[in-house]
């Protein structure tokens, strides 16, 4: 009885990093070579992305590579139809959260006000597609805003250091007042 690590201690301590690297094995096992070559470029592309990044350039390379994926995700323009196809699954995806929430938290059943609205209206299907169109187009002309801002406040940061940290912080403040609003 010392006051070393005992056998059981170290077992305990080190039982999660044999079963962690297993599971790594195991998966490195599974996706073979091929697997293992796109990993190591990942890896590779994502070092020599971070390692381009300095203060004096932060900003803009933030903005350009979160303008990039936003083109990547959603298309390049306003009417493309990756971008609909996007918002269609993203209102659907909204949908059914909404749906199995209210569900759950109501005891009565579910109402739904453009349900009882259409409903009691005689053009009720009208009603339910213009606003499907409207949800849609609005999303379509946010993402463009959110782009050409990104991009705009991607060129406006430039190389400077302290107009980088100025940006960025001011940019972190706007989304915290817009994410409580």
């Amino acid at each position: 009885m010392g006051n070393g690590l005992s056998m059981e201690t170290l077992k305990n301590f080190l039982w999660p990093i044999v079963a962690i690297g297993g599971i790594g094995a195991f998966i490195d096992f599974l996706i073979g070579r091929t697997g293992q070559e796109r990993a190591k470029d990942f890896l590779l592309r994502w070092w020599v992305r971070f390692d381009d990044v300095h203060w004096r350039n932060f900003g803009k390379e933030e903005g350009l590579f979160a303008g990039e994926l936003i083109e990547k995700w959603f298309g390049r323009r306003i009417w493309s139809l990756r971008r609909y196809v996007v918002a269609c699954l993203l209102l659907s995806l909204s949908l059914v959260i909404g749906y199995i929430r209210l569900s759950i938290s109501t005891k009565d059943g579910i109402w739904c006000y453009f349900c009882l609205y259409a409903a009691g209206y005689e053009y009720g299907v009208y009603y339910g597609l213009s606003t499907f169109i409207l949800v849609l187009m609005g999303f379509s002309l946010s993402v463009s805003f959110t782009r050409f801002l990104t991009f705009r406040m991607a060129y406006f940061c430039g190389a400077g250091g302290w107009k980088n940290l100025m940006m960025f912080c001011l940019m972190m403040l706007l989304n915290y007042i817009i994410f409580w609003f």
